[in-house]
């Protein structure tokens, strides 16, 4: 596929990715953010925005979801969301 991504690795450091594309490599960084409310395919995060909900299934009010670009591509549970955001202000908001 031209210009997909393409996953490299996942860092041992939470909501980070490094990717390849068009031969350059990059990393975003995710965030993880707790679901407020439920549409058919989107869903209400507790920062305002609205998040398409892709592929995922069996999501809920009170999930807590990976993020990137308004794009949830992961659920996770609560102890690991509240790890990720722990490290997250360790490092003074940004991994």
């Amino acid at each position: 596929m031209q210009g997909a991504a393409q996953c490299l690795t996942t860092l041992a450091i939470p909501s980070a990715v490094i990717y390849s594309r068009e031969g350059l490599t990059h990393m975003c960084l995710n965030t993880i953010l707790q679901v407020k409310t439920i549409t058919e395919n989107s869903a209400l995060m507790e920062d305002g925005r609205t998040v398409r909900l892709g592929p995922l299934t069996g999501i809920k009010t009170g999930d807590y979801l990976e993020v990137y670009a308004n794009l949830a591509f992961r659920k996770i549970d609560a102890y690991e969301a509240q790890s990720i955001r722990t490290a997250q202000q360790f490092h003074g908001g940004a991994l």
